[in-house]
């Protein structure tokens, strides 16, 4: 396989990385939520190297700024402190979502308690949860933070997709990328069209429809690729940052699961990042696409 194919595979992967799954065993989001309760636990007694282990080896966390840290490389040369040193917290309203069998996302509100001189925070957090080794492992973690008591204004839920809408493009290798994306009539889904076109020759496309499910209260995306794959994503804005959660089922039929984040840099620039797991969790590929707004 040459270079310039592998790429295009590696786009018509973040595109497709959407699927319908099996409803998991209720054993499994239970084994998630005592994961995120056995991580918080370590970090409160300073126990960086067991927290450290909850991680995938390409793992990222973001902080309430947006900027992003390697997991485990972060928690590995954090240095050691003792359970009193550490600001105790309290864990709310905690939702877990599957969208395959190995991905899971966890959602809730975080408070650290205003003790040893320390000022109250709280915010909200967002972890991607996938299954490897036959445990749960962190893929992806975003922090935001807010004011005790200061509820975010309301708002449409769709109206932060509007910086999505324009024509795109962007390269990986030999491969480029061109994204279009537009609201339907009445702005019930944000409509995107995919081409992928290698040494000037179109070699992959697809459609995509983002709205919102009131079955789950989120917002939520279904795909289709005209190499027969199709798909679904399940979307969270946590500050500057959009995450998605999302699995796959190819035209083949095997399955694979993904997590991708979009920040905007400026409303030109949008930098796309996968970290998409093999079929049935096997070895994953992660990199990154920057698009450029070319109109609208």
């Amino acid at each position: 396989m040459t270079r310039c194919v592998t790429h295009a595979a590696m786009l018509v992967s973040i595109l497709v990385s959407v699927g319908t799954a099996a409803e998991p065993p209720a054993s499994d989001e239970a084994a998630v939520r005592r994961a995120g309760k056995d991580y918080v636990a370590a970090l409160e007694r300073g126990d960086f190297k067991t927290a450290a282990s909850f991680w995938t080896a390409k793992g990222t966390y973001t902080d309430e700024t947006g900027k992003t840290w390697p997991g485990q490389q972060l928690l590995e040369q954090a240095p050691t402190s003792g359970a009193n040193d550490r600001p105790q917290s309290n864990v709310s309203h905690v939702t877990v979502t599957f969208i395959a069998p190995d991905a899971a996302l966890e959602e809730g509100e975080g408070e650290c308690r205003a003790d040893q001189g320390l000022a109250q925070m709280c915010g909200r957090f967002t972890a991607a949860w996938v299954k490897q080794d036959g445990g749960w492992r962190l893929a992806r973690l975003i922090e935001t933070r807010a004011e005790p008591g200061k509820a975010a204004p309301p708002q449409a839920p769709l109206a932060p997709l509007e910086l999505f809408v324009g024509e795109w493009s962007g390269t990986l290798g030999k491969s480029a990328l061109r994204v279009s994306a537009k609201w339907s009539p009445g702005k019930k889904f944000l409509q995107r069209e995919f081409f992928i076109a290698t040494d000037g020759k179109e070699s992959f496309s697809g459609m995509q429809q983002i709205g919102w499910d009131p079955q789950t209260d989120s917002i939520h995306s279904w795909y289709f690729g005209e190499d027969g794959s199709r798909g679904e994503g399940l979307w969270s804005q946590e500050g500057g940052l959009w995450m998605v959660i999302a699995s796959r089922v190819a035209a083949d039929g095997t399955t694979s699961s993904s997590t991708q984040t979009y920040k905007f840099r400026d409303k030109d620039t949008i930098v796309w990042r996968s970290l998409r797991s093999g079929t049935e969790g096997a070895g994953g590929t992660e990199f990154e696409v920057k698009l450029k707004r070319t109109k609208g």
